[in-house]
């Protein structure tokens, strides 16, 4: 199997990989520049994967990333003229000295929906028409939101 044909795979056999796709593929066409906050480095690893995969300038960081290595990161991304589309990190890395003002677009792993498939409490758990709505908003609609920051499942 060829390395082409393992990462389309890791795009078609995931739902939340082939929304975050449409996602990241209709903000690429806008000019945007997307800023994701990730729970683990191993989603991270993922996600660079996939970028790798379609062509898309990045930069990352994660909790051990060294202070010299987070700051050149943050450096380039924010430079004039950057061709950095996405800057991926996990929540780790947060905090002190990261100034990403480039990225016009913000996606947050959202931990609310992966708990609410854990918890059986009735007010944490989506109905399915809830569900259902939520996965009828296309990218545009997602997109176009005034939140500051546009959660998703991965």
């Amino acid at each position: 199997m060829s390395a082409v044909h393992d990462q389309r795979a890791l795009i078609q056999n995931s739902g939340k990989m082939l929304i975050l796709d449409k996602l990241l593929s209709s903000m690429k066409e806008k000019g945007s520049c997307v800023l994701i906050w990730l729970k683990t480095s191993r989603v991270l690893d993922i996600l660079e994967d996939y970028c790798l995969f379609r062509q898309y300038e990045y930069c990352r960081i994660n909790g051990s990333t060294a202070h010299e290595d987070r700051i050149s990161a943050i450096d380039d991304y924010n430079k004039p003229g950057s061709e950095k589309f996405t800057f991926p990190l996990t929540t780790r890395a947060g905090g002190l000295g990261i100034n990403l003002t480039t990225a016009n677009i913000k996606l947050r792993q959202d931990q609310l929906v992966i708990q609410q498939g854990q918890t059986q409490q009735a007010k944490t758990v989506a109905k399915k028409d809830e569900l259902l709505e939520m996965n009828w908003h296309g990218p545009e609609n997602v997109i176009s939101s005034t939140e500051e920051y546009i959660f998703f499942p991965l």
